[in-house]
């Protein structure tokens, strides 16, 4: 049985998910939480690796047991409602654990994934509100949102999204597949991006929306981003948009993974 968890974090204080020697990151701290209330040491592996900054609503990660003790119970036996209460008592308030459930034998945050949902927030406007800043981002309020969303429905599919990687990533397969990619405007009249794919390359999602907004303020049509679909250099596409508007939102998995 293998215990899984969805968490949820706002990113700011933190140098991304993955741990790190120099600097506090979220799964640091979840780490030491879960340790705290199972009174052991554990480690959790992450269905994505958000960047610094970066925020989930629906982080999932599954727990591994200490590997100097094989043979001890990573709390096997405690229902998913105290490792939900337990955990979330030694965690800071900017980190939570929505839900744990029971997985079946081999699952995997992250290999056992099939899709992943990203949301990338932005308000058109000259000064941002320090109410929004730490969620979104600020645009020129020149920007068009029908030209956008023109070059963002060639996104579905399976592309080289080369032009679109940070460099430092572990991907030996620049080509990903993205089932669907909207752009839709909310109530107050923020922009916000929304993709879903089955995997994502270091600074994939932000890289897309500099991208787009370029587009979206004339910069490049919507052909021109298209093109860079195929394999492009990380030199030919727009800037990477900063990290606090990017959210993970959701982690989906293969019907009947859960016991």
């Amino acid at each position: 049985m293998v215990r899984s968890l969805t968490v949820a974090y706002r990113g700011t204080d933190y140098a991304g998910w993955q741990r790190q020697s120099n600097a506090t990151t979220v799964q640091q701290r979840l780490e030491e939480a879960l340790g705290a209330f199972l009174n052991q040491n554990v480690k959790v592996v992450g269905a994505g690796r958000t960047d610094a900054g970066v925020h989930a609503r629906g982080q999932v990660v599954h727990v591994v047991g200490d590997p100097r003790d094989p043979n001890r119970s990573t709390g096997g036996d405690l229902p998913d409602t105290a490792f939900v209460h337990g955990t979330n008592r030694h965690l800071p308030p900017d980190i939570r654990v929505l839900g744990a459930s029971r997985m079946a034998e081999g699952f995997h945050a992250r290999k056992s994934a099939l899709s992943k949902i990203y949301t990338y927030r932005v308000i058109p406007t000259r000064v941002l509100s320090p109410l929004d800043s730490m969620f979104a981002a600020a645009v020129d309020p020149r920007v068009r949102a029908e030209p956008m969303k023109e070059a963002i429905v060639g996104l579905v599919g399976r592309h080289d999204f080369t032009a679109f990687a940070l460099a430092g990533g572990t991907h030996s397969d620049p080509h990903r597949s993205i089932l669907r990619a909207q752009l839709r405007t909310s109530g107050a009249g923020h922009l916000i991006f929304e993709f879903e794919g089955d995997g994502f390359l270091r600074g994939m999602v932000r890289s897309l929306v500099g991208t787009l907004l370029e587009v979206g303020l004339g910069k490049r049509t919507p052909q021109e981003f298209g093109e860079l679909l195929a394999g492009s250099p990380r030199s030919e596409a727009g800037p990477t948009a900063p990290p606090q508007g990017l959210v993970l939102e959701r982690v989906f998995y293969p019907s009947g993974t859960a016991e």
